[in-house]
Parts: structure tokens; C-alpha cells; sequence
């Protein structure tokens, strides 16, 4: 958002995402009406570009974005991880070249996060974590989403209270 000042004259050149508008306005209580109105249609024009993905279990193949949606993080970590853990991840790819998943694939995505963002290995260990013992992660992982929930229903409880 720009201001120019031209002799009690004002005029306002907004920005907004792919919007553009000049606005020319006289008198100052008009700016700060329409600087509200910018707050407000910038906090708007963000929210409807938001994307969900609805996870579909049944699906046989999925796209990089319905993955990094689904596990909530980067699609580059998804491309980086795919380098580091070729032993691992080996999604099919179309005749386009975009990467297809498997719901093995994303199986192993999620055990890598887990022990990269939520452990905190590095991803050599992680590579030699799940070379070693990939079903001991599992149970790790599974253990961990069932405290999680506990907590969630023990933090439910205390704010009823």
C-alpha cells in the first residue's frame, strides 16, 4: 500500500495479491476507512486462497501436494527426502514426470518425519534407523499418536472443569 500527498489530495495505490487498485480520496478520515478496508480484504483474499485436502484412504495413487498436505509439511522435504531415502521412497512417476505416492510411500514419509522433526535425528540417522529396525518406529510412532490422544481428551476434561 502506497500514499501520495498532493495538496490535500490523496491518492492510494493498493496491492493485493494479483488485485491492483488506485484510489483517490479527499480528507483523512477517508485514508484510515480505507486502510481498514485494506486489513480486512487482505485477511479475506487470503483465507479463500487456502487450500484443503480431504485424505482419501482409498485412493491408489497421490500427488506431492495431497501428501504435503496430508503430513503437513513442504513439498520440497518430500523432494529432498525422496534423494536421501531412495532405499526407502521410490514413487512411480507419469509420463509428465510428476511424482506418484503409494500409501506405502507415505507409510515411510511419515516415519521420517517422525524421526527427523519429532525426534530430531539427523537423516543419516534416520536412514540407518529405519534400515536396521523399521518396525520399532512403528510401534514408536503408534505409541506416541495414542498419548497423544490421551492428552488431547486429559486437556478436553481439565476445560470442562
Amino acid at each position: 500500500m502506497c500514499f501520495f500527498l498532493m495538496a490535500n489530495f490523496y491518492l492510494i495505490f493498493f496491492f493485493a495479491g494479483e488485485h491492483f487498485c488506485i484510489i483517490a480520496y479527499l480528507g483523512v478520515r477517508i485514508i484510515f476507512e480505507f486502510i481498514i478496508f485494506a486489513l480486512i480484504f487482505l485477511k479475506f483474499n487470503t483465507m479463500a486462497k487456502e487450500k484443503t485436502y480431504e485424505f482419501n484412504p482409498n485412493k491408489l495413487y497421490y500427488s506431492i501436494s495431497e501428501v504435503a498436505a496430508y503430513l503437513d509439511i513442504a513439498e520440497s522435504n518430500i523432494r529432498f527426502w525422496e534423494k536421501e531415502f531412495e532405499a526407502f521412497i521410490k514413487p512411480q512417476r507419469t509420463a509428465k514426470g510428476n511424482r506418484q505416492f503409494t500409501m506405502k510411500d507415505i507409510e515411510v514419509l511419515k516415519q521420517i518425519k517422525y524421526l527427523v522433526k519429532d525426534c530430531g535425528m539427523t537423516l543419516d540417522g534416520a536412514s540407518k534407523r529405519l534400515s536396521k529396525n523399521r518396525t520399532d518406529v512403528e510401534a514408536n510412532m503408534e505409541i506416541v499418536a495414542r498419548l497423544e490422544g490421551i492428552k488431547e481428551m486429559l486437556v478436553g476434561i481439565k476445560n470442562e472443569m
